[in-house]
């Protein structure tokens, strides 16, 4: 019995079988590290969604429940307001990629809601006729969607 070994078929094995064991550990890295990502922005996203929908609801308090606020305390209100709007659109637009087209739609109709809720805020502030067509039931509906998608997709 005679063993051959021949050098350089034993150099290619250990070159290739390094090549594709080094190959599969980096993907599955990468894929596990991309699926972290979207799990973590996903809920800062839902976080996102969970502050402005409270501003939103403590705005809508301000027009219809009460009167005769101060007018520098409903500029600071619009002001908190439209910067919140502001940074959940941003939010919305950096994360818009690892969200699919239905998801990415029902976000752009939540903002559309937020910025109706300003204008109205907008409207009472300059004593011009107010008509508040809010379907909160919508709205709501809108909410839960956006999160249960967003869950579902992280």
């Amino acid at each position: 019995m005679d063993i051959d070994f021949n050098l350089g078929t034993i150099i290619t094995s250990a070159i290739t079988a390094i090549i594709f064991t080094g190959g599969t550990n980096y993907f599955l890295q990468k894929t596990n590290r991309k699926g972290n990502e979207v799990v973590a922005k996903g809920n800062i996203l839902i976080e996102e969604i969970h502050s402005v929908n409270q501003k939103r609801i403590k705005t809508m308090v301000y027009i219809v429940a009460f009167y005769n606020i101060p007018e520098t305390e409903l500029y600071e209100l619009k002001d908190d307001y439209q910067k919140e709007i502001l940074a959940f659109e941003l939010k919305v637009k950096q994360y818009s990629i690892l969200f699919n087209k239905k998801t990415n739609k029902s976000l752009q109709e939540f903002i559309m809601y937020l910025k109706e809720v300003d204008d109205a805020l907008l409207k009472y502030i300059n004593n011009k006729p107010l008509t508040i067509n809010v379907n909160n039931e919508e709205i709501n509906r809108l909410y839960e969607n956006i999160i249960k998608r967003i869950q579902k997709q992280i």
